[in-house]
């Protein structure tokens, strides 16, 4: 997933606001700064600073998944309205 035009970094650390963990790395452990596959695929840099991966587990209901999208969609709209001003 990918808040086009904000960084991973910040969501994240807005999403752990909310107990939600998510991940600005690649499954795979890397020194690189953007993950390779998704550079390879074409994507840009405004792409690529903005990824933030999401693990799910056979635990979660559909109500918590719910609960992660709407909270990730909260989030990103209050971080570009804050980026606007």
């Amino acid at each position: 997933l990918s808040a086009v035009g904000l960084k991973g970094e910040v969501l994240l650390h807005k999403l752990e606001e909310d107990n939600i963990i998510v991940s600005t790395g690649s499954a795979c452990s890397s020194k690189n700064r953007f993950s390779r596959v998704l550079k390879e695929a074409g994507h840009s840099e405004s792409v690529l600073d903005g990824v933030i991966r999401i693990s799910f587990n056979t635990d979660l209901s559909l109500n918590d998944i719910d609960y992660v999208a709407e909270r990730l969609n909260t989030r990103a709209k209050e971080l570009k309205r804050t980026m606007l001003k």
